[in-house]
């Protein structure tokens, strides 16, 4: 029969702390990720929305922009 010791019994507390520790970070970059996505998709839809919006206003103060782009379609 296999006898664990004490030296035994520590390494393989070790191994599950720095597995366990490992699992953690996984976890938690993986939050920061998915939360650096959602920044970004909202950082770009809200250029996106900025631009959009000053491209009315400049068709508002020229209204011949807007026939023109009509009829360049």
């Amino acid at each position: 029969m296999v006898e664990i010791g004490y030296l035994d019994i520590l390494q393989i507390a070790q191994t599950i702390g720095i597995v366990g520790t490992l699992l953690i970070t996984l976890y938690f970059s993986n939050r920061q990720i998915s939360g650096l996505s959602v920044d970004l998709e909202t950082k770009v839809l809200s250029d996106l929305d900025e631009k959009v919006h000053r491209l009315e206003e400049h068709m508002l103060e020229r209204p011949e922009l807007a026939r023109a782009s009509k009829c360049n379609q």
